[in-house]
């Protein structure tokens, strides 16, 4: 019998020494089991998204400039402006054509400005039986359009001119059968119309230019005409 209780209670030993160890292990496992990450699987579409948004920024960057640029090239220039501006304010820039009436003439008209245009004028003009008569103005005129009257204009101004009359050598002078020729010049002042017609580069004038031959001492009214331009 007490052999039999010493067996007893050396398995209880046991058995109550081998539970423990088993306890001991658990916590010890769980005290060493490290958290492992977990593997991010998202990784390339998190990168792909990355990418996407900057190439949306990179873009949205591009059409801004894009449309910024469009409207610059949209507003116009200080030149085209006032290129605009003078061509409101003048029928045209410059002009060339002929004269007639009192003689034949050449003539070009150039606007240095709004409202302010140069005109030279060479006219020939021929005395049958006399001689030939050529001359040469050059004149500062100042253009405005005629309130309610779109494509007229009126213009005034002043000038030089100088001119050379040959007399023909079968005129006599008389008395003294003397032939020869004369240089003149002098002042001019001018006053006329005109009509730059819309639809086609031509301009229609009418005026009339009286002079004072300085040399002379005399008055001319005979002086001015039609002209018929071509504008540019």
């Amino acid at each position: 019998m007490k052999t039999n209780k010493f067996l007893l209670i050396v398995i209880s030993i046991f058995i109550v020494s081998l539970a423990n160890a088993q306890v001991k292990k658990k916590v010890i496992k769980k005290t060493t089991t490290t958290v492992t990450p977990k593997p991010v699987t998202n990784q390339g579409n998190v990168q792909n998204t990355s990418a996407n948004n900057v190439n949306a920024e990179t873009k949205t960057e591009l059409s801004n400039t894009k449309v910024e640029d469009h409207n610059k090239s949209q507003l116009p220039s200080s030149k085209s402006t006032a290129k605009s501006e003078t061509q409101i304010d003048n029928p045209y820039k410059a002009a060339i054509g002929i004269k007639f009436l009192w003689g034949i003439s050449i003539t070009g008209k150039y606007f240095l400005k709004p409202h302010q245009a140069l005109e030279a004028i060479i006219r020939y003009k021929g005395y049958q039986g006399i001689g030939n008569d050529l001359a040469f103005s050059a004149l500062y005129e100042y253009e405005r359009q005629i309130p309610g009257a779109d494509g007229f204009n009126w213009y005034a101004g002043a000038g030089a001119y100088f001119g050379h009359f040959s007399y023909k050598s079968s005129y006599d002078l008389g008395l003294y059968g003397i032939k020869t020729s004369k240089s003149y010049y002098g002042v001019s002042g001018v006053v006329g119309l005109e009509y730059k017609i819309k639809q086609l580069p031509i301009a229609i004038s009418a005026d009339w230019m009286p002079s004072f031959d300085i040399k002379g001492g005399a008055f001319v009214a005979e002086n001015g005409g039609i002209g018929v331009k071509y504008a540019f």
